[in-house]
């Protein structure tokens, strides 16, 4: 791995690649084996704003998204050959608001 492509919090990866605008926690347990990997996990993020997530996926740009967004999610199971895990999550919208593109 390159320096460069170490990224730091609020710092992008490259040029390519701008700074999310969510910021993620996770705890758990993620279990190696010979087999199998094994993930006990929970991801949650800070509330963030739909504002610049257009920069993210350019469909959406069209649609002017407003209003924050809050993620919850859980990632448990088996990562082999025969299976993945399940990953469960709530997407919280408050104050959002999108307008029909013109």
């Amino acid at each position: 791995m390159r320096p460069e492509d170490v990224a730091t919090p609020h710092e992008p990866l490259s040029p390519r690649h701008p700074p999310l605008p969510l910021e993620l926690a996770s705890a758990g347990h993620i279990q190696l084996g010979e087999n199998a990997t094994v993930l006990n996990l929970s991801v949650n993020s800070r509330p963030a704003s739909l504002d610049d997530w257009d920069r993210f996926v350019p469909a959406i740009q069209r649609y002017r998204l407003k209003g924050i967004m809050e993620l919850k999610a859980t990632v448990r199971g088996n990562v082999d050959r025969a299976s993945s895990p399940q990953i469960q999550g709530v997407l919280v919208f408050k104050n959002a608001s999108a307008q029909p593109p013109d």
